[in-house]
């Protein structure tokens, strides 16, 4: 399966039927990391990018990491259904594989 492009991500958001859900305006990012063959490591939530980063460095998954990318949204719940949507669909090679917020039902081993 393709990675999915900030665009898609964004687009992930703007679906009417979750907005009832949803938590007030706070900009949130979804963080993924790449190894050198562009393979996708590890995807995380958080408000604080540079913080957070910090705090991954001694991680497998990022001295692995040849690139990260950062894509925003509006509220912690929507970064948090993108987060799981990249779980679900791409297996992150450090992440774990569970469904969180019940928006997703595929495993991968």
């Amino acid at each position: 399966m393709e990675e999915l492009t900030d665009e898609q991500l964004d687009a992930l958001v703007t679906r009417r039927e979750w907005e009832p859900y949803d938590s007030p305006l706070e900009p949130t990012f979804v963080y993924r990391g790449y190894d050198e063959t562009g393979r996708l490591l590890y995807v995380g939530v958080t408000k604080q990018p540079e913080q957070r980063i910090k705090e991954h460095s001694g991680a497998r998954w990022f001295r692995e990491s040849e690139r990260l990318d950062f894509a925003e949204f509006p509220t912690r719940r929507a970064a948090l259904i993108a987060e799981q949507f990249v779980i679900d669909n791409h297996a992150p090679k450090y992440n774990s594989h569970n469904v969180r917020w019940g928006i997703g039902n595929k495993r991968r081993g």
